[in-house]
C-alpha cells in the first residue's frame, strides 16, 4: 500500500501566535481537512522547540496518522490510509498573514505494508435476553438500521454477528465483511441500510415427521447483534452494539409496519384484523402440535432450539376422511404449522422427454421389426395434487392464505395402515443420522400403548404451493361452501435422477 509523507524542516524561530498547518484531502470523499498548531506560549521558539511542540499538542486522528520527531529540527506525519493524501504545509503570523520562509517541506509517497483491520468480537456482556416480541425479527420482512446522523457524520460501517446454538457461545469474529454506507446527503439525519438479505442465508428449517414421537425440528432461526460504527469526516468514530435480536423466515402484514408492542408476533389476521382461528384433526393422526417464541430464558439459557416452544396439542374439533393426508408449513412467524385437509385428493405428473435419433454404423443390416431408430435419453416426471381442504369455518381462511405465502412446505402422505403393536426402537449411536447434515434421518422408533390405533406407514414429501391467487370466502358470500382447492408440486423428480 502507498501511502503519503509528508517531512518539515524548521530552521528560524516561530514567533508568537504564529499558526502552521498540514493541509490533506480524502480522495473518497472529496472533503478536504487540516492538522494545524499556533503558538500560544507568549514566547518565542527555537526551530527545534517548535518541531516538539508542534508533534505535540497537533489534534489529529490516530487511526489516519501516525507523527514523528525525526531530528534536532525535522518532524513527520505519514498517512495510514491510501485514500488520505497529504497536499500542503503552510504558516501563517498573528495578523494571518502566510510566511514566506524559514522553514521548508517535502512530500513523498511511501510504501507500507498492508494491514488487515483487526475484526471486532461479540462479547458476552453486550448480549442481550431474547425477552419480549421486540427481539424477534423477520427476515421474509424487512429489517432495517436506521442510525441517527448528524452534520458531521460520513458513513456507517455494520458487522453482523449471526450465529446458531448456544447465545452465550463465543463469536471471535464477524459474520462475512462489514456494511459499508456513505451518507447520500450531508444535511441527513440519519443512515439507513437494509439487512435481511445478509441474514436469510443463514436460517434453513428442516422438519422430519416422526408417526410416533415428536417431530425432529432444526435450523428454524439464528441469534443475530450488530456493532455499529459511525465515523465522521475529521476520522473520528463512535460505536455502539445492538440488542441481541433471534430472526425466522417470518413476515409482517403490511398494516404492521409501524407496530411497536408485539412486533407483529401475533399468527394469522390476513384479514387485517386478529381473530381466533380453529382448526379440524384428523382422530387418527398422532402427534398433534404448535409453536410459540420463549421469552423467559436468559443469555445463559438460550438457544436457537429453546427460544422456540414444540407444544404438543390434543385434537378437539375432529373428523376422519377416507384419503389421509398433513401438511406442515412454516407460517408468518417463521414457526412449523400443521393443517389437516379432509376433501378430495387427486395427484397427477407432467412428463417430459428428450428423444433422440439412433445412427446406425451399417443401415443395410438393420432390422427394423426389432431395433429401435430413436431413444428417449432423458425422462423428467413432476408429480403434482390438488388436495382439497374440505368444509372450513370462516375463521380458518387466514390459515390457508399463510400456507400459500410459505416459503416451506411437506406433504405428509398416509397409507392408512395403523398402529397394532408396540415395539422397542433400535439406536444406532442415540443421535439424528445425517450424512451430510442437510437431511434429517431417524433410527427406528419405539412404539408404545400411546400410539396404537394411529397412522403407521407415512411418505414426507418436499413440495411447493403454486396457487397464484387467493380469494377470501365468507358465510355471507359463499354460504356452507368455504374450501379451498389447493395445488402443490413435489420438488423431486418423479424418477430418482439426483445427480
Amino acid at each position: 500500500m502507498i501511502v503519503k509523507k509528508i517531512e518539515v524542516i524548521h530552521f528560524s524561530s516561530v514567533q508568537p501566535l504564529s499558526k502552521f498547518i498540514i493541509y490533506f484531502t480524502d480522495t473518497i470523499t472529496g472533503i478536504s481537512n487540516q492538522i494545524s498548531v499556533t503558538n500560544q506560549t507568549g514566547g518565542t521558539f527555537s526551530a527545534t522547540g517548535f518541531n516538539n511542540y508542534f508533534v505535540t499538542n497537533a489534534l489529529f486522528d490516530a487511526n489516519l496518522f501516525t507523527a514523528q520527531i525525526t531530528g534536532t529540527s525535522v518532524f513527520t506525519f505519514q498517512g495510514k490510509l491510501a485514500n488520505i493524501n497529504i497536499t500542503d504545509y503552510k504558516g501563517f503570523n498573528a495578523n494571518n498573514v502566510e510566511i514566506a520562509g524559514g522553514f521548508n517541506f517535502s512530500i513523498r509517497d511511501v510504501t507500507v505494508p498492508d494491514v488487515a483491520p483487526t475484526p471486532p468480537n461479540l462479547p458476552l456482556n453486550v448480549r442481550t435476553p431474547i425477552d419480549n416480541e421486540s427481539k424477534i425479527l423477520f427476515v421474509n420482512d424487512s429489517v432495517f438500521v436506521r442510525e441517527p446522523a448528524t452534520l458531521e457524520t460520513k458513513s456507517i460501517l455494520i458487522d453482523l454477528f449471526i450465529w446458531d446454538g448456544l447465545q452465550n457461545k463465543v463469536i471471535n469474529q464477524p459474520t462475512g465483511e462489514g456494511l459499508f454506507k456513505n451518507k447520500v446527503s450531508q444535511k441527513d439525519e440519519y443512515i439507513h441500510v437494509e439487512l435481511s438479505q445478509n441474514i436469510k442465508p443463514f436460517i434453513k428449517p428442516k422438519f422430519g415427521y416422526n408417526r410416533a414421537a415428536p417431530a425432529a425440528i432444526t435450523n428454524q432461526g439464528v441469534f443475530l447483534q450488530a456493532k455499529i460504527t459511525l465515523t465522521n469526516f475529521d476520522g473520528s468514530q463512535t460505536s455502539r452494539f445492538t440488542n441481541t435480536f433471534f430472526c425466522t423466515l417470518g413476515y409482517r402484514w403490511n398494516y404492521e409496519q409501524n407496530l411497536t408492542g408485539n412486533n407483529g408476533v401475533k399468527n394469522y389476521g390476513a384479514s387485517g384484523f386478529i381473530v381466533p382461528v380453529e382448526k379440524w384433526f384428523n382422530p387418527k393422526i398422532h402427534n398433534y402440535f404448535e409453536q410459540t417464541f420463549n421469552f423467559t430464558r436468559t443469555v445463559a439459557e438460550a438457544t436457537t432450539a429453546n427460544i422456540i416452544n414444540y407444544i404438543p396439542l390434543t385434537p378437539t374439533k375432529l373428523r376422519c376422511t377416507l384419503d389421509p393426508c398433513l401438511i406442515v408449513f412454516i407460517n408468518k412467524l417463521g414457526l412449523w404449522e400443521t393443517f389437516t385437509p379432509h376433501g378430495k385428493k387427486t395427484a397427477s405428473v407432467k412428463v417430459n422427454r428428450t428423444i433422440s435419433n439412433i445412427s446406425h454404423r451399417d443401415p443395410s443390416q438393420v432390422d427394423n421389426t426389432f431395433t429401435h431408430s430413436k431413444q428417449i435419453t432423458s425422462i423428467d416426471a413432476e408429480q403434482s395434487y390438488v388436495i382439497n381442504t374440505g368444509s372450513l369455518d370462516e375463521n380458518m381462511t387466514s390459515i390457508i392464505e399463510e400456507l400459500i405465502y410459505s416459503p416451506i412446505v411437506y406433504l405428509i402422505n398416509f397409507k392408512g395402515d395403523f398402529e397394532t403393536v408396540t415395539t422397542v426402537g433400535i439406536t444406532i449411536d442415540n443421535a439424528i443420522v445425517s450424512i451430510d447434515n442437510t437431511n434429517i434421518s431417524i433410527d427406528s422408533q419405539s412404539i408404545t400403548d400411546e400410539a396404537i390405533g394411529f397412522f403407521k406407514t407415512h411418505q414426507q414429501i418436499p413440495v411447493v404451493i403454486t396457487d397464484e391467487d387467493f380469494t377470501r370466502k365468507t358465510r355471507l358470500n359463499d354460504r356452507i361452501s368455504i374450501d379451498y382447492n389447493l395445488k402443490l408440486d413435489e420438488t423431486n423428480n418423479k424418477i430418482n435422477n439426483i445427480r
